[in-house]
């Protein structure tokens, strides 16, 4: 009979996904906001952009978003 084996990741190679993991995250997100930006800019042409606002309203999105979903622990 076989067994499952098990896939063990040396410290170095599970440090390197995580970091890759980071890293396409925070590109993503970048480009998001770099999107987010331009639609705006496109959609209200030449009228002055409250850039700031744009930006802080676009972080409270995703913060509601990451809290819908992250994982709460359960309590037994």
């Amino acid at each position: 009979m076989s067994e499952e084996e098990e896939i063990v990741y040396s410290p170095h190679v599970a440090a390197a996904m995580q970091s890759l993991i980071l890293f396409t995250m925070l590109v993503s997100t970048g480009l998001m906001v770099i999107s987010i930006v331009t639609a705006y800019k496109v959609r209200k042409g030449n009228k002055e952009i409250k850039l700031k606002e744009l930006v802080e309203k676009t972080v409270m999105d995703l913060k509601k978003e990451r809290d819908k979903l992250e994982v709460k622990p359960i309590n037994y």
